[in-house]
């Protein structure tokens, strides 16, 4: 395990890109080579592009339309990667996915 620490210093109206790479290979030579594939900042942005693709695809297979855009908000998007995520995938319920000891009492009731 490894952490890095990135110091910089912007003037008024300047701007920086950082790139950060979060990841895991089977071992060090696949670690390795997974960081080679993704230096720089083209295969970066392709791979978040890909992302976005994956979840607009993924959350837009359901779709509501109600009277409240901001219930359009919640239940098109969030209430959907909160149900997978969490619920389907990780097999835990929204409030049980930070609270351990929440999670913990559940299970006792």
């Amino acid at each position: 395990m490894c952490c890095h620490t990135v110091n910089f210093e912007l003037a008024a109206g300047m701007g920086r890109e950082i790139i950060f790479r979060l990841g895991t290979g089977r071992n060090l030579e696949d670690a390795n080579n997974i960081i080679h594939r993704f230096r720089g900042s083209a295969p970066a942005f392709s791979a978040l592009e890909a992302v976005w693709q994956y979840w607009n695809q993924t959350l837009g297979a359901v779709q509501i339309e109600t009277p409240d855009s901001s219930i359009n908000v919640l239940a098109n998007g969030w209430l959907l990667y909160q149900t997978l995520a969490c619920r389907i995938w990780a097999r835990s319920g929204y409030y049980q996915s930070g609270e351990h000891m929440v999670f913990a009492t559940s299970c006792r009731m």
